[in-house]
């Protein structure tokens, strides 16, 4: 897989879809800017088999209220 970058703001995304992002194993960029997120797992970006290639999350415009640890 050679996505590095992946786009997913204004979605009215609840929460991280990171089942469905773990094997974009190049993934250097998420944007999930501006959707109705309001709580994050702790673990949710480290679950991805990318961790180490991630370098920008884009979470702004979002409801988060939590960070669960």
């Amino acid at each position: 897989n050679s996505l590095l970058e992946l786009n997913l703001a204004s979605n009215s995304l609840e929460q991280v879809p990171s089942q469905a992002l773990e094997q974009l194993k190049r993934l250097r960029k998420l944007n999930l800017a501006q959707n109705r997120i309001k709580s994050l797992d702790q673990n949710c970006f480290f679950n991805f088999k990318s961790a180490s290639q991630l370098h920008i999350i884009d979470l702004s415009y979002n409801s988060i209220q939590n960070l669960h640890p």
